[in-house]
């Protein structure tokens, strides 16, 4: 039998036909895959990158951040011992209360001990005393002024006509340190 020429364009036509079709299945959709797979991946990575990027620009920021966080805790660590010693706050606050026209009644610390997951104590401080309105309002303004960090926890002012013209206050203010002082006690 013998093939003729039209035959022989039709059997080579088919040959170029069936290599065209097993190298889109063998050589093309694999590595169209792999190509598609490397784009998401490079994605991935300009995302990451730009993240990053936007990151790097806020670091000057966060840094500026950091060091007016640093600065403005020392300035409150200078008025935050390492030890509280009792006698000496109550002596400081005694003579405060000295300067002005006050009738002291009781002043009575209380330590309360700080747990090992605390890093600051704290000593309650109660004064009761017959104050004027203006040498209460000197003795707080005197009492800011003094080299320890002093926050008033309760005020209550009472007007009694047996005491006139003072007020009887009783006051709680608490002192903050870094440990305790067991000679100070």
């Amino acid at each position: 039998m013998k093939i003729g020429p039209q035959e022989k364009s039709f059997i080579v036509l088919g040959v170029i036909l069936i290599a065209l079709i097993l190298f889109f299945f063998f050589g093309f959709l694999p590595r169209n895959k792999e190509l598609n797979g490397l784009r998401k991946d490079l994605e991935s990575v300009q995302t990451k990158l730009e993240k990053a990027r936007k990151e790097v620009t806020t670091l000057p920021v966060i840094h500026k951040k950091i060091e007016e966080a640093k600065s403005s805790f020392s300035s409150l660590n200078k008025k935050l011992p390492d030890t509280v010693n009792v006698p000496e706050i109550v002596d400081q606050l005694s003579r405060e209360l000295n300067k002005l026209d006050v009738k002291l009644i009781s002043l009575t610390p209380n330590i309360k001990e700080k747990t090992e997951e605390e890093e600051i104590g704290r000593m309650d401080i109660e004064i009761v005393a017959c104050f004027t309105y203006l040498a209460l309002a000197n003795y707080l303004e005197s009492v800011s002024k003094l080299p320890l960090l002093f926050k008033v926890q309760d005020l209550k002012i009472e007007k009694d006509e047996k005491i006139a013209p003072y007020l009887m206050v009783r006051l709680i203010m608490s002192s903050y340190f870094l440990s305790t002082n067991e000679s100070g006690k």
